[in-house]
C-alpha cells in the first residue's frame, strides 16, 4: 500500500524538485526500529539534504541544518501525507 505513495511523484512545492536519491549507511540507531515491529514495511529515510561538511558534523558539537533545508524537509513530509490520503 505504501509503496503506491513512494511509486508517485511528489507534487511541485514539495520541496524536492527533480529529488536524487542515493543510499548511505545509517551509522547510528534511529526510531525506525521502534515501527519496525508494527509494520513490515518500515522505509529508513531522509529527505535531509546532505553535504560532505554535514555528514561530517553529525551528533558533533558543531551539528546544525540550515532553517531552509528544514522547511524543505517539512514540505516534504507535508506533500508525502498528503499523498498518502490519495
Amino acid at each position: 500500500m505504501i509503496r503506491g505513495v513512494f511509486a508517485t511523484p511528489l507534487p511541485v512545492g514539495s520541496g524536492f524538485p527533480g529529488p536524487l536519491a542515493a543510499p548511505y549507511l545509517l551509522v547510528g540507531v534511529t526510531n525506525a526500529r521502534t515501527y519496525a515491529g508494527l509494520s513490515p514495511d518500515t522505509y529508513r529515510f531522509s529527505p535531509l539534504p546532505m553535504a560532505e561538511a554535514d555528514v561530517q558534523r553529525l551528533h558533533g558539537t558543531d551539528e546544525r541544518i540550515r532553517v531552509a533545508d528544514y522547511e524543505r524537509v517539512i514540505r516534504f513530509y507535508v506533500a508525502l501525507i498528503k499523498n498518502f490520503q490519495a
